[in-house]
């Protein structure tokens, strides 16, 4: 029916009421571990090297490029995704969304996280930043 993900780790927010549903999803169809802080999610991402790396994002702040950025190095390879609330959707036009992470509006999400277990995970995401040309072909 859907093939696992090995590993997924969601960060921030996930127990806010848009973000329930992508917590809940993650929670059932892969080894999901919920981070509170970046310290955690580093130090989750160091032990166990997930493929995908959710923020969860409900309003402004919270996770900072910095962290995304940390979380990058600790995890080259792992796709990020930052999975935003409702108080988010005008953060491209005059916030600062976070550099490196796809954008995904909540009502979005677990759809899109379906597809993408439904169809081969790998095949049907970006490849991570340090692919090269001949691996994104």
């Amino acid at each position: 029916m859907f093939e696992r993900i090995r590993t997924t780790c969601l960060l921030g927010s996930a127990e806010h009421e848009e973000l329930r549903p992508t917590r809940d999803f993650l929670l059932a169809r892969t080894h999901c571990e919920v981070a509170a802080t970046v310290g955690q999610a580093l130090e989750f991402v160091r032990r166990s090297s997930p493929e995908l790396i959710v923020v969860a994002k409900p309003r402004r702040g919270g996770v900072s490029q910095a962290d995304v950025e940390r979380l990058r190095r600790a995890a080259p390879l792992a796709h990020l995704v930052s999975v935003v609330g409702s108080w988010c959707e005008g953060e491209t036009r005059s916030g600062e969304p976070l550099l490196g992470t796809e954008r995904i509006a909540w009502h979005q999400a677990t759809g899109r996280l379906k597809a993408w277990l439904r169809t081969n995970v790998s095949a049907n995401r970006p490849a991570p930043l340090t692919a090269t040309p001949a691996e994104r072909a």
